[in-house]
């Protein structure tokens, strides 16, 4: 047998150990990806039980929203995906905002009446503006749940594949997106609709008001049948509007 020499051994035992380092780093890298999906998959759970069991006014949502718990290129598909639950929850505050503004809670009491009359411009004012802000905000939610916007919001990053399809497998399911666009819709088509009946009321009675006055005793008083039958018809609507149908925030 031939002798081995002594640097032939060390040439061996430098390339096992090589070897070893790279296997060793590429075991710890694939256990921080496992650690760092794990840790995003519950975050993403946690943060969607919240937006969708409370109020969006919850301080927990904002917590969540604005901290991060994963790093590297896990930390770019969970920025992606909190900037984009950022401008939901940005929209769909405004849209309580909107069905919470006490003037326009004003307006559609019937003691506004005895304020606003003959004229109603004020409450047409504010009716106005109200359809003109759910209407954009309808739009900004549907662009919102529109799938290429969703993709959008992780596209500009230099990723690998592997991390877009991983953002998509989270936050796009075709079900939801198809449902929650047809709630939204319903829900905020209602609304408006319902906001254009008071409209259409007071615009006729603004033009009308020769036709018509208030009485001692509370009620309003018609000189024309026509405008009582079209007056009647328009508060027998707004009897019957359920503002129930209004909320959309449990399908976000």
């Amino acid at each position: 047998m031939k002798k081995t020499s002594k640097a032939f051994i060390a040439v061996i035992l430098i390339g096992y150990i090589i070897v070893l380092i790279g296997v060793s780093s590429i075991g710890y890298l694939v256990f921080a990806g496992l650690e760092n999906e794990a840790l995003l998959d519950k975050e993403f759970e946690e943060l969607d039980y919240l937006i969708n069991n409370y109020d969006l006014d919850n301080n927990n949502i904002d917590r969540k929203l604005n901290s991060y718990v994963t790093e590297d290129d896990y930390l770019v598909v969970e920025r992606a995906i909190k900037n984009y639950w950022k401008e939901v929850v940005k929209n769909c505050r405004r849209l309580d905002d909107i069905y919470d503004n006490y003037e326009l809670y004003l307006v559609l009491s019937f003691s506004n009446f005895y304020i606003d009359a003959p004229n109603f411009t004020s409450s047409l004012n504010i009716i106005d503006a109200s359809i003109a802000d759910l209407e954009e905000v309808k739009n900004n939610l549907l662009y919102l749940y529109d799938k290429d916007t969703i993709i959008s919001y992780i596209e500009n990053y230099n990723l690998d594949q592997y991390f877009i399809d991983y953002y998509k497998d989270l936050m796009i399911d075709e079900e939801v997106l198809k449902t929650s666009i047809k709630e939204i819709e319903n829900s905020i088509n209602y609304s408006t609709s319902a906001l254009q009946i008071y409209d259409e009321l007071f615009l006729l009675l603004q033009k009308n008001q020769h036709l018509w006055y208030l009485g001692d005793d509370g009620y309003i008083y018609f000189d024309d049948d026509n405008l009582l039958n079209e007056y009647n018809r328009l508060i027998y609507l707004i009897e019957n509007i359920d503002f129930s149908n209004t909320n959309i925030e449990q399908n976000i």
